[in-house]
């Protein structure tokens, strides 16, 4: 056991929720005492990019999927019509930049083999605790851990799988990369219900990982609001973040 973990963590969308699980999850990780990095997927995320929108191409006339991807659309929108929403969204961006090197970054992998093969590295990689198991984010094939070599370790925590129910393809998938991963664990019912059904296994029920913070240690992040850095750029003002977020809506 080398004590190194990687963590598989989708935060790459500029989302509060997305971002400080992230941030949470890591924290704990090294609180216990291992050295955890994020995968830097960065070269890969063409490859997931081509498999999503496959997936989506099947998926046209599809009423769930028209209303998750047109809210994105909207967004997109207004960042080209209207100019203050276009300023402090540009500014909330910068920020969630800088909030994220508070994340340990492993280096970026060339690709899937590259990728596959480092596995051996670590002890263990573990993915969560985000809607990581979306069915579009199955197709992407990055957060069901199907990359991990069978004599790694693969752990799951607080993962959600932001629908109550999969197709038959989907399913079929799902039942795949789950029976792979060796400790289940989802921040939701409803995905202990999902697994069940699929496998026939035990997922145990976690909160999500931003509680396991104290308001002590979620302070630390923050600085004189004054000022929007400290230590080098490391730790913003959450605050700051909100603000942002307000002038862009």
């Amino acid at each position: 056991m080398s004590g190194k973990i990687a963590l598989a963590l989708g935060d790459y969308a500029n989302n509060y929720g997305t971002v400080l699980q992230a941030f949470a999850t890591f924290q704990k990780v090294r609180d216990l005492g291992y050295d955890a990095e994020a995968i830097d997927f960065t070269n890969l995320k063409k490859s997931i990019r081509n498999r999503k929108l496959r997936y989506f191409a099947g998926k046209l006339f599809d009423a769930s999927v028209i209303k998750e991807k047109g809210a994105l659309a909207l967004k997109k929108f207004h960042k080209l019509i209207h100019a203050d929403f276009k300023r402090g969204n540009s500014r909330r961006d910068k920020l969630f930049t800088q909030f994220r090197k508070n994340i340990k970054r492993s280096r970026p992998f060339t690709g899937w083999e590259d990728l596959s093969s480092s596995c051996h590295e670590y002890s263990a990689v573990l993915v969560g605790s985000d809607q990581v198991w979306l069915p579009s984010q199955i197709a992407g094939d990055f957060f069901t851990l199907n990359f991990v070599p069978d004599d790694v370790k693969r752990i799951s925590y607080a993962s959600s799988f932001g629908v109550s129910y999969y197709e038959k393809a989907q399913a079929e998938k799902a039942r795949h990369f789950l029976s792979r991963i060796n400790y289940l664990s989802v921040r939701e019912q409803s995905g202990q219900e999902i697994i069940k059904a699929l496998t026939g296994r035990d997922a145990e029920l976690v909160c999500d990982p931003t509680l396991l913070l104290t308001a002590d240690e979620w302070d630390t992040l923050c600085v004189n609001s004054n000022s929007t850095q400290q230590g080098g750029g490391r730790k913003l003002r959450i605050v700051l973040l909100l603000g942002a977020e307000q002038m862009a809506s």
